[in-house]
């Protein structure tokens, strides 16, 4: 029986890894090259081949108080939000936020 001081956690939890596998795996569907994307809290897709990619982090970035605009101004394509809305107060107030920094369509 190994001690407690022996065991080292994985570096990569196995949901996370199925959540990374098959998010890029649906991105990989789109046009993702032709997009601007905002990833909040987070830099793991950061060269993913997005048009455009930028990240807004907290605490100078909150997601349920501020809309975030690209650099220069403008909306984003998509927003990326993993392990995120499970750490916000109130998420629909998050989500709202969010759902405006995006382009129409």
């Amino acid at each position: 029986m190994s001690e407690v001081s022996d065991i080292t956690p994985p570096s990569n939890h196995w949901c996370r890894i199925v959540m990374d596998r098959e998010t890029r795996r649906l991105m990989r569907q789109i046009n993702y090259a032709e997009l601007c994307a905002l990833e909040i809290s987070g830099s793991a897709w950061h060269d993913f081949g997005f048009k455009e990619y930028a990240i807004a982090a907290y605490p100078g970035f909150d997601v349920s108080k501020q809309i975030a605009v690209k650099p220069g101004g403008g909306l984003f394509d998509v927003v990326i939000a993993e392990q995120v809305m499970e750490h916000v107060p109130m998420p629909w107030v998050a989500a709202r936020g969010m759902h405006a920094s995006l382009n129409p369509g």
